[in-house]
């Protein structure tokens, strides 16, 4: 029989009782590592450019087209003998 009568407990149940609810509660809050998968493969196909021009100088209205067209798709990192001459010129 408990010794603190009917309806009081003793603190070995209390303490008992708080360790089981804290084992609980932290063991609910493990989560598992993130499952790492494997990188996507390179994008296949072609890319489209929307190219805009309102209120561009013309220089640069006509130089934006060709340095869409000499973008790398998927890139493929420099290659030897890559250069920028290609590259639009900005400014004045």
């Amino acid at each position: 029989m408990n010794p603190a009568g009917p309806e009081g407990g003793n603190s070995a149940d209390v303490a008992s009782c708080l360790a089981v609810m804290w084992t609980a509660v932290m063991t609910a809050r493990i989560r598992p590592a993130p499952i790492r998968h494997a990188p996507a493969p390179a994008p296949v196909g072609s890319l489209d450019v929307f190219v805009t021009v309102c209120g561009e100088l013309a220089e640069i209205a006509k130089a934006t087209p060709r340095a869409a067209m000499v973008i790398d798709y998927p890139h493929r990192g420099r290659q030897p003998g890559h250069h920028r001459a290609q590259r639009a010129p900005f400014g004045p």
